[in-house]
């Protein structure tokens, strides 16, 4: 909806605030048949993509909604077989967000955990940076991705072909990427 303001907050949820001179906002919430407590009650990223739909992330959970009719649809990622019962992936918070070709969705949990979804064939993919403390991400105009890591690492996914190929960036902690 052109000229809403969409918040989201650290215990508050989505919010949309329609009024921000008079304090006028509305709550969206994300519950469950199974429990009513809000699911997205953290929100850590909002990304809005080409069709119109928020996509809002938190903790281990993603969501869509479609402000023009009210459809919602929540996403949790759970262990499985073991999978994130590790140091990487021990608090899956999913702080970046960015849209990819065909409607795919790219979220980012920053100790190196990427993942692609597709809405429509609800399929999710999981990419591991090789390195697990992500900085800074970027993707280039050839479809690649960028990750700025930890101890001066770039690392590179090529979605053209696996698996990741990095370069070295020498004398570094941190490394900071720029636009294409």
């Amino acid at each position: 909806m052109a000229g809403t303001l969409w918040c989201g907050t650290d215990g508050g949820g989505l919010n949309r605030i329609s009024d921000p001179e008079n304090g006028i906002f509305e709550r969206i919430e994300f519950t469950s048949q199974q429990n009513d407590a809000s699911l997205l009650a953290r929100v850590l990223t909002i990304l809005n993509d080409n069709s119109g739909m928020l996509w809002i992330f938190g903790d281990g959970i993603f969501a869509s909604f479609y402000p023009g009719n009210g459809l919602k649809d929540v996403y949790i990622i759970k262990p499985v077989n073991g999978l994130f019962r590790n140091s990487r992936g021990k608090s899956l918070e999913f702080k970046q967000a960015m849209p990819g070709a065909q409607g795919s969705i790219w979220f980012l949990q920053l100790q190196g955990l990427l993942f692609r979804f597709n809405p429509v064939t609800e399929k999710l993919t999981l990419y591991p940076v090789p390195n697990w403390n992500v900085f800074h991400w970027i993707k280039d105009t050839g479809n690649s991705f960028w990750f700025a890591c930890a101890n001066g690492n770039l690392w590179r996914l090529m979605m053209n072909s696996l698996p990741f190929q990095s370069e070295y960036v020498p004398n570094m902690f941190n490394v900071s990427l720029g636009g294409f």
